[in-house]
Parts: C-alpha cells; sequence; structure tokens
C-alpha cells in the first residue's frame, strides 16, 4: 500500500509520459487531418494508472442526440449529433474516498447510431489528455473552423406512429430499439418500418392459412 496521496500519484504519472504521437487520420478530403484517438490514448496511460494506483471511472451525466439533412456529393443523407457531458472520477485505490472529477462536454458525429459512443469516448480522450498534460500535438485553437453545412429540419415520427409500431411489432421488440424509437426515428423512417410490419404480419398469417390448409386436405 502505497502512502502516496492523489495527485502524487497523478504527478507520478505525468513524470513518465508527456506526448503521445499522432495515430489516425481524421476527417475527408482537405479537411482531413492527423489526430491521436481514444484507443491510442488509453493504451498508453493505462498501465501508468494501475502501476501507480490509480482508478479512471467515466460516466455520462447528460447527453442530447439531434438529426438532421446534410448534403452531400450523392445527395442529402442523414447525420446524427451528440452532445455529451461526460464525468471522469480519477480515484486513490488505496484511499477510495480521494476523488478527482474532470467533467467534459463533447460532440460526436455519425450518419448511423455510433454518434453517442464517439462523443462518449472524445469526452474520455480529453479529460486523460488535460488530466495528465499530454501533449498530443493537436493544436484545436490554432485550426480554422470548416463552416458547417447549413442543417435542415427533418420532420421526426409522431407518437402515433411510435404506439402504431408498438402494436404491430411488441413492446419487447420495440425496447430492444427504444433510444432509436423515440430519439432518432424519423416521420419518414416511421413510415416505412410500419409498413414493413404490417408486411411481415400479412405473410406470416397467409403462411399459417396455406399450413391449416394443407392440415385440412390431410385429415379429409
Amino acid at each position: 500500500m502505497s502512502e502516496k496521496n492523489l495527485y502524487q500519484r497523478i504527478s507520478a504519472v505525468m513524470s513518465e509520459i508527456s506526448k503521445i504521437s499522432k495515430d489516425t487520420s481524421v476527417g475527408f478530403g482537405k479537411n482531413t487531418y492527423k489526430a491521436v484517438s481514444h484507443d491510442h490514448v488509453a493504451k498508453n496511460i493505462q498501465p501508468l494508472l494501475v502501476r501507480h494506483g490509480i482508478v479512471a471511472i467515466p460516466s455520462q451525466e447528460d447527453s442530447l442526440i439531434e438529426q438532421y439533412e446534410v448534403e452531400g456529393k450523392n445527395g442529402k443523407s442523414l447525420r446524427y449529433e451528440t452532445t455529451a457531458i461526460v464525468v471522469v472520477d480519477f480515484i486513490n485505490i488505496d484511499k477510495p474516498e480521494e476523488k478527482h472529477s474532470v467533467k467534459v462536454k463533447a460532440h460526436g458525429f455519425d450518419s448511423q447510431d455510433k454518434s453517442p459512443g464517439k462523443a462518449f469516448s472524445m469526452a474520455v480522450k480529453y479529460a486523460l489528455l488535460k488530466t495528465f498534460m499530454i501533449a498530443s500535438g493537436d493544436e484545436e485553437e490554432a485550426r480554422q473552423a470548416q463552416p458547417a453545412a447549413p442543417k435542415q429540419q427533418v420532420k421526426m415520427a409522431t407518437d402515433s406512429q411510435k404506439t402504431t409500431l408498438q402494436n404491430l411489432i411488441g413492446m419487447e421488440a420495440y425496447n430492444t430499439k427504444r433510444v432509436l424509437y423515440e430519439q432518432q426515428m424519423t416521420a419518414q423512417q416511421a413510415s416505412i418500418w410500419i409498413q414493413a410490419a404490417i408486411d411481415k404480419k400479412s405473410q406470416a398469417k397467409e403462411s399459417a392459412d396455406n399450413e391449416q390448409r394443407s392440415k385440412d386436405k390431410e385429415s379429409a
């Protein structure tokens, strides 16, 4: 058991690592730049946390998911943007009452369902980098911001559509993707999924009717 307090342990980690090299490319075309990934940061810092008796526990305090259309080379497409507030607690394993908490707000973008995970990982990455004052070569302050594409309002699914979908697929199936259905489903997607569920039920009924007719013929 070490007698070092939490801040002495954090200082010990700082003494062993001062820079993490970039390992990935971010963006597209002219907007591509080199960056350091969450996994690369975690891989470099995790052994030092273990050695010096520090546990890092991240938790999400709040999040907001927005959906909008963007114009690209292949036409319009949906983009999901998650804004997450994440708290990372650094705890002294020998004295768990010693805790230092870092709160970070981060954004994640994706065309499917990965924006929440991206936002969470981004927040944890920067909590680790900034807590231990690790240079990565990322010059966020100097990087020129690119003008964002104008957001276009997308009509979200109505309560009536959500209820219809629940009734068609069942509450158990609905709950497995509740976040998607409740927060991210557009009215257009809802119409498509409702029709698909109706078709599936119709096909199942037709199949059952055919099977019953076959049984009736056999018993006749």
